[in-house]
């Protein structure tokens, strides 16, 4: 395995409230990589439900409702693609689906359109 970096930081959003939370134990190359095993274990707690979305305007409407989160990750550079999955492996969950949500649109249209 190659190296990863040395600390991640992750922009946050609780209601009104902003904040760069930072973790300095990084065990993948991707943020989600290191971020996922938190989001797993809080994802069974009571109540919890977690939601993975595109596009910063739908993190910032949804994180900024009462009692919510939204947390900002970096988006996947296509030409780094290869290098994570030498260093990483296998991806993290809702990772190969890379782009902006207006660029997700016009592929899923085309998904109806060409069989």
């Amino acid at each position: 395995q190659g190296t990863t970096a040395a600390t991640h930081a992750l922009a946050v959003l609780c209601g009104t409230a902003f904040g760069v939370l930072t973790v300095d134990k990084v065990t993948h190359n991707l943020v989600l990589g290191t971020v996922q095993p938190f989001l797993d274990a809080l994802a069974t707690r009571p109540g919890v439900k977690i939601d993975y979305i595109h596009g910063e305007d739908a993190v910032r409407e949804l994180g900024g409702k009462p009692g919510n989160i939204g947390i900002f990750l970096p988006p996947v550079d296509k030409s780094s693609f290869f290098r994570s999955v030498i260093v990483d492996g296998v991806l993290p969950r809702k990772t190969f689906s890379m782009g902006e949500a207006d660029e997700k649109r016009f592929y899923l249209e085309c998904r109806r359109i060409v069989p």
